[in-house]
């Protein structure tokens, strides 16, 4: 997945994509047969408040969900109903925040997105 044109606030890194800042990555998936996928988001993020990052996925530019992250590396579900066919995956960060009076600073790591059929 490569990040929208002009993020400053995004890096690549050991396999792993950083955002510090809203914004998306996004690419193009094959799905090989119609039906039901989980959609697993492997990443963590930084909470501001107890409040850890929404990552909203956007498949053909319709929202299917959202997920939100914990503190360490854990995958993250969602079901979502694909076609055959290619499609275009976004994933978006949708709730940055960065906090003055506490130093906090939501951000997010991202490592893998995994496609199981389910039915």
């Amino acid at each position: 997945l490569s990040p929208m044109p002009n993020f400053e606030y995004f890096q690549a890194s050991g396999g792993n994509a950083a955002m510090y800042m809203n914004g998306y990555i996004q690419g193009t998936i094959q799905v090989v047969q119609e039906g039901q996928y989980r959609l697993g988001i492997v990443g963590k993020g930084t909470p501001v408040d107890s409040i850890y990052p929404l990552i909203q996925v956007v498949m053909d530019g319709h929202v299917v969900g959202q997920v939100e992250l914990s503190r360490d590396w854990d995958i993250h579900t969602l079901l979502a109903e694909l076609s055959s066919g290619p499609h275009t995956l976004r994933l978006r960060f949708i709730n940055d925040e960065w906090s003055p009076a506490t130093g906090e600073d939501r951000n997010v790591w991202l490592d893998r997105i995994e496609f199981e059929k389910v039915q």
